[in-house]
């Protein structure tokens, strides 16, 4: 399955898992994502899922 966002194509798998469901998947890798914010890509996939890393990221203040 092909998706533009932003000013690119992005290509994901899609699969059914049941009868009313379906998994998308995209692989990214690090790298991506730092190249990305270093070129000021702020609408690209790879921005909007290092946003949601960050958000889910378990904080280092246990004690």
């Amino acid at each position: 399955m092909s998706i533009i966002i932003g000013d690119s194509e992005e290509n994901f798998r899609i699969s059914g898992i049941g009868e009313k469901a379906v998994k998308i998947e995209k692989f990214i890798k690090y790298e991506d994502m730092i190249e990305a914010l270093e070129l000021g890509r702020d609408d690209s996939l790879e921005i909007a899922i290092k946003k949601v890393i960050e958000d889910f990221e378990p904080s280092e203040d246990k004690e």
